[in-house]
């Protein structure tokens, strides 16, 4: 299961090294694009740490993993070593059982009708079941932009926590009982 994870995340990696200048090299002012280390990976986790005033540790743990909990929203930092990349993942709902049918399908239908997402897209997770968004790089960016764009990704999250799992569960409810819009 986790080798698929980071097969899917190699064929993002790989089409990311695309987006440089006709030369290879990246646009002036970019830093290098190269798989990111782990080292690499944690400086910026550690960023976002410090950002909220906790006391820097590794970043990362020896399994690759590490989180956070920022003003109620958890959001946990994942290196995929095979891919070379830092996959953040916001909390959006957790689920006790499997999700009904039509549910994960509500929430992708939300993320393409353009509800924020932070710059992350909607992530399903069934080992943990839960609902995440979830935003992948494979760089090294700067520091101050991956504080902003997670801040941005756990603001979504918020977002889509607080109404849209409410919204997209009544309407898939709704359909289930021959409410509106459902088939006759």
């Amino acid at each position: 299961m986790m080798r698929a994870h980071a097969l899917c995340h190699a064929a993002l990696w790989l089409g990311l090294l695309g987006a440089g200048g006709a030369s290879g090299e990246p646009p002036r002012g970019e830093m290098p694009t190269r798989p990111l280390s782990r080292q690499a990976a944690a400086a910026m986790v550690q960023a976002f740490l410090t950002a909220n005033n906790v006391r820097p540790g590794p970043g990362l743990s020896a399994r690759n993993l590490g989180g956070i909990d920022v003003g109620g929203q958890r959001i946990y930092f994942e290196y995929l070593p095979e891919a070379g990349m830092l996959r953040t993942l916001a909390v959006v709902y957790c689920f006790r059982r499997p999700p009904r049918p039509g549910l994960l399908d509500g929430f992708r239908q939300q993320e393409q009708a353009g509800t924020d997402t932070g710059g992350g897209n909607v992530l399903y997770l069934p080992d943990s079941r839960c609902l995440y968004l979830s935003r992948s790089y494979a760089r090294q960016v700067p520091p101050a932009q991956f504080v902003e764009e997670t801040r941005r990704l756990l603001a979504a999250s918020q977002l889509w926590s607080e109404q849209v799992v409410g919204q997209v569960s009544t309407q898939v409810l709704q359909l289930g009982k021959g409410g509106p819009g459902a088939a006759r």
